[in-house]
């Protein structure tokens, strides 16, 4: 099933074949939404399927039935996104929702995919509102009869999900084979001490790729951002900074968050690119990604991780007799867990 196969057009998003605005009730605040809770709020971000935490049994009464697509009006990073909801949950004044009697959970994920691509029309400064979203438009697939063919789009998904799983069991039965499991000590039963990040990674600036230079293509361009795995977008430039087996570490925007990127990557003066100096170690690497990242609370938008800081910051290691930083205890617990996880989700695919 390809979608350049189809002929596309374009669509007001609230009209009669299309959505119509669903007025509800909303949380004002979401600052008492906490993981520990039991509804789903959805608030001013698109990570996380929109989820900024959860409230309690009080809100209950605010609770909106799902099948229906949030669109996110405000947010730093989200203004403009949209996402869907297939179950029950609490909206915040920073959405607004939208649904049709057609709608169902594969044309759905479609439809916000599309409108998602539209983004950018919206900023900090430039929100959603009601009268602006009268007048989005979005580009869908249509049928014989020049209407959104919305059975196309239900099988596209499908089509492309059951693609996904395959290659998903495919990598974890794979990954597995690899992964042996080693009984090991706890972390509550090692050592630790305390390492700059300079005694163990080597650290580079990135280069920036500006809008106007920047080709669309494959290779992922690493920014500032907490999503995706640093990812932002996918290019066809290239620089100096190309490399595998890197570590990218925030230091504008998301500052703080760390990611290990085992394939080639481009990474932009928004982070720092760290290589291990024991050489490049998949698992060693992740661990580190989690002990760099921890310490992110320290900074802010005011406070930046530049290379400077990042090479007097200190973080906690494992450590072996010799009070050294323990990589094989680090590339073990790190294979452990991947090994557990795996496993768990393929004995729940097989259910």
């Amino acid at each position: 099933m390809q979608l350049t196969d189809r002929e596309w057009k374009e669509f007001n998003l609230i009209s009669s074949q299309m959505f119509y605005l669903d007025e509800v009730k909303t949380v004002k605040s979401t600052s008492e939404a906490i993981a520990s809770e039991k509804y789903d709020v959805v608030g001013a971000t698109s990570k996380n399927n929109g989820n900024v935490g959860f409230l309690g049994e009080s809100y209950k009464k605010l609770l909106c039935e799902g099948n229906c697509i949030c669109l996110i009006k405000t947010g730093q990073g989200s203004v403009g996104d949209a996402v869907y909801k297939s179950n029950c949950f609490i909206p915040s004044n920073n959405v607004c929702l939208i649904r049709s009697k057609w709608l169902n959970k594969y044309n759905g994920m479609f439809i916000v995919a599309e409108i998602n691509k539209q983004s950018d029309r919206y900023s900090y400064g430039y929100i959603r509102n009601n009268q602006r979203i009268a007048k989005e438009k979005v580009m869908l697939p249509v049928d014989t009869a020049g209407k959104p063919d919305y059975a196309f789009m239900e099988e596209y998904v499908k089509d492309q999900v059951n693609k996904k799983k395959k290659e998903y069991l495919d990598y974890a039965k794979k990954t597995v084979a690899k992964l042996e499991y080693k009984e090991i000590p706890s972390l509550e039963e090692k050592e630790w001490g305390e390492f700059f990040i300079s005694d163990i990674c080597n650290i580079e600036s990135g280069q920036d790729i500006y809008d106007a230079e920047r080709i669309i293509g494959k290779t992922p361009y690493i920014t500032s951002t907490a999503s995706n795995n640093g990812i932002k977008y996918f290019v066809d430039n290239s620089n100096k900074t190309l490399e595998a087996g890197a570590i990218s570490v925030n230091r504008n925007g998301s500052v703080g968050y760390c990611f290990y990127h085992k394939y080639n990557a481009l990474y932009s003066n928004d982070c720092r690119k760290l290589r291990l100096i024991i050489g490049n170690n998949e698992y060693i690497s992740i661990f580190i990604t989690n002990r760099i990242t921890q310490q992110r609370e320290k900074y802010n938008y005011g406070y930046k991780m530049g290379t400077g800081r990042l090479k007097r910051q200190k973080i906690l290691l494992p450590v072996n007799e010799s009070g050294q930083p323990d990589y094989a205890y680090m590339e073990q617990y790190v294979k452990n867990i991947m090994n557990t996880q795996l496993n768990k989700y393929l004995c729940y695919s097989n259910l």
